[in-house]
């Protein structure tokens, strides 16, 4: 997340060459091992609502830099950082001490934007810290963190609608945005699907313009599965029990045979 309070990120040619700078994909192989799906929306590529053709930016720290000069950012005492006027472009990043994988991602992204001119400052926090003083109260930078069990059938609207940037809602990026208010309350008060999905387009080309945060990646779950058990699929998971949601399907393989065959075999005993 990205808090939108804070000066350099109300730049929104900011945020875009971030996304340009952050090369995602290498974050996903090196840190996960491959065990994520990059996102380009803040709608999942699994829900009848994504739409496959929304903006994709992929890393560029060359566009990056052009972008970030563009709009006046320079790194006139060569310290490595750009600023312009007297706003340097540097920033804190946070994120909880107990989760080491986010960790690495956070120092990973700071050696990433220090390639284009953009200091991001680590920060480890403990999680009661991170929630409690720093998301809730929006007393931060930038923080990264996540969402879990996100439905397919969406509402985006407790995390992205301007009615919920207090400390009471979820939209932690203080995404003020009146387009995007009206996309979000129309989508959710309604039933028709064919509708639905065109607000919701409209949304998700609304969010790639504006990259209110930057998204990363929708993590890979691997679950093991004994080699007699047939009929299981493996499909897009929202949350865990999902793994069990074509047990009805789940079976073994047998056949009927003679009694003094089997126990020919040793598969029964006297």
């Amino acid at each position: 997340f990205l808090n939108l309070d804070r000066a350099i990120f109300q730049d929104r040619h900011v945020r875009q060459a971030m996304m340009w700078a952050i090369d995602r994909q290498k974050l996903v192989d090196t840190i996960l091992g491959g065990q994520g799906i990059v996102i380009h929306s803040p709608i999942l590529p699994d829900s009848w609502a994504y739409d496959p053709n929304v903006r994709r930016d992929t890393y560029d720290p060359r566009k990056a830099r052009a972008l970030l000069e563009e709009a006046g950012w320079f790194d006139e005492n060569g310290d490595g950082v750009r600023e312009r006027g007297q706003l340097k472009l540097e920033f804190t990043l946070a994120t909880n001490d107990d989760d080491p994988v986010r960790v690495k991602f956070i120092e990973a992204i700071r050696d990433q934007l220090a390639e284009v001119g953009i200091r991001a400052i680590p920060q480890a926090v403990p999680w009661e810290e991170l929630v409690g003083q720093q998301l809730r109260l929006r007393r931060y930078d930038a923080i990264l963190s996540g969402w879990q069990n996100l439905p397919p059938d969406p509402d985006p609207y407790p995390y992205w609608h301007s009615s919920q940037a207090n400390e009471e809602g979820l939209n932690f990026a203080n995404f003020i945005n009146s387009e995007a208010d009206a996309l979000l309350a129309e989508a959710r008060s309604i039933t028709d699907r064919k509708r639905r999905f065109e607000l919701y387009q409209h949304f998700q080309y609304l969010f790639a313009e504006e990259v209110p945060s930057i998204l990363l990646y929708q993590p890979v779950y691997n679950y093991a599965v004994d080699a007699r058990i047939q009929g299981v699929q493996i499909g897009p998971m929202h949350d865990s029990s999902d793994r069990f949601r074509t047990i009805v399907r789940w079976h073994m393989l047998t056949r009927r045979v003679l009694y003094s065959e089997a126990r020919e075999r040793g598969l029964i005993t006297p």
